[in-house]
């Protein structure tokens, strides 16, 4: 008969009953099927939200062409939401950015939250992959 050892770091692995030692325990069909349904769903939920902040940095970074653009080429047409300038520099067709979008310190954290999120897929894929998924 095989089972699911569980190890002290939530690794899984397939064993027979015989070669389960000290640190896993045996698993009911129930604990396996709830196992391995929490490692897909945890899988699915992290690929997903990896997607979601790739997409912001995507949108993110697209701003920041734009603005980098409009630095090189008329830095005097930069315009900031809620930032009052002289009308003579305003145009009804210029972009407008949000202050709160050129953050640094709101970019080192989506970066850190991708990286971070990355390595997070990355351990439910090798578990759901032990797990034969």
């Amino acid at each position: 008969m095989t089972s699911i050892a569980v190890n002290h770091d939530l690794t899984y692995r397939f064993t027979s009953p015989r070669m389960i030692g000290e640190g896993r325990y045996f698993m009911t069909d129930e604990q396996k099927l709830a196992t391995v349904g929490r490692v897909l769903t945890e899988k699915k939920e992290a690929e997903q939200h990896l997607a979601a902040l790739e997409s912001e940095a995507s949108k993110l970074g697209n701003k920041f062409k734009e603005l980098g653009s409009l630095l090189q080429s008329s830095p005097h047409n930069v315009l900031f939401d809620n930032v009052s300038i002289n009308i003579k520099y305003a145009h009804p067709s210029m972009s407008s950015f949000q202050v709160h979008q050129i953050d640094g310190n709101k970019i080192v954290a989506l970066t850190n939250d991708i990286r971070d999120t990355m390595e997070k897929v990355e351990r439910l894929r090798e578990s759901a992959s032990r797990l034969g998924f």
